[in-house]
């Protein structure tokens, strides 16, 4: 009887699943032979990632992602902010063009400097 339950309950998940898939985006709605299953799997995930985004920006998801499961210094998400904002930092900091003379300047410096120190030696 366990197993029946659980098998029922797996099976009526699966197919909100698609039905939510099909009715969106309509994902499932055309035969996919065509694709290889990598991609399907690939394609059925984007749409599930997305679904759960528009919920979640909807505040109607079923899983709170601010709450700390596992490590209680820091949520999935705020570790991911954080690389997203140090990412950009970075990015940013290699196009800036203020940063880009002072280097010049300071390897400028550090030059002369040598050379003066291998003048003074002589």
């Amino acid at each position: 009887m366990y197993f029946k339950q659980r098998q029922e309950s797996a099976r009526k998940d699966v197919e909100r699943a698609f039905g939510v898939l099909q009715g969106r985006w309509g994902l499932i709605q055309q035969p996919a032979r065509g694709y290889e299953v990598s991609t399907l799997r690939r394609i059925m995930y984007a749409g599930i990632i997305m679904h759960n985004m528009i919920l979640e920006d909807q505040n109607m998801s079923i899983v709170d992602l601010n709450h700390v499961y596992s490590n209680p210094a820091r949520s999935m998400q705020t570790m991911w902010i954080d690389r997203c904002e140090t990412q950009r930092r970075k990015a940013k900091e290699l196009r800036d063009r203020d940063t880009h003379i002072s280097l010049q300047q300071n390897l400028m410096s550090h030059i002369w400097r040598k050379v003066e120190e291998a003048s003074e030696e002589d």
